[in-house]
C-alpha cells in the first residue's frame, strides 16, 4: 500500500537526520528535491546541498533526539508531528516541537518536504 510505503519513508527520515551518517540521510531524497526546513528559509534544491544542511546541523548539536509523535499520511503525502530535545553545540539543553508535510514521488524518494517549526525561539535558546 502507498499509504505504508509513505508512512515508513516519513519515519526513516526521522532516523536518519539525527544519525551521524550523511550519505545514508541523503539517499533518502529524489535529485530533483525541494527542502524548506523550516518554511520562510532558502530552499535546498540540490543533493550537495542537502550534505551540507545535514553536516551544518549536526555541527550544531552535540546530541539531538527527535520522536514521531504522529503520523498522517494520503496517498504519497504526509504530516508528521514530531518533537525533539538536544543539547546545543553551546551545551544549552533545548526542547521544541513542530511539523513536516512530506511527498515521496514514485521511486520511493522524498522529493518535496517542508518543516514548520520556530527557528527564532531555537536559536534564541541555543
Amino acid at each position: 500500500m502507498e499509504d505504508d510505503r509513505t508512512a515508513a519513508i516519513a519515519r526513516d527520515y526521522f532516523e536518519r537526520i539525527v544519525a551521524p551518517e550523511t550519505e545514508a540521510f541523503v539517499v533518502l531524497f529524489a535529485p530533483d528535491l525541494h527542502f524548506e526546513d523550516p518554511v520562510g528559509t532558502p530552499p535546498v534544491t540540490s543533493i550537495d546541498d542537502l550534505a551540507a544542511f545535514h553536516k551544518g546541523l549536526h555541527r550544531a548539536w552535540s546530541a539531538l533526539t527527535m520522536q514521531v509523535d504522529a503520523v498522517h499520511v494520503r496517498g504519497d503525502r504526509a504530516a508528521v508531528k514530531w518533537s525533539a530535545s538536544g543539547t546545543s553545540a553551546t551545551g544549552k539543553d533545548i526542547d521544541f516541537e513542530g511539523i513536516d508535510v512530506l511527498e515521496v514521488d514514485d521511486h520511493g524518494r522524498i522529493a518535496r518536504l517542508e518543516g514548520f517549526w520556530d527557528l527564532e525561539g531555537v536559536i534564541g535558546q541555543m
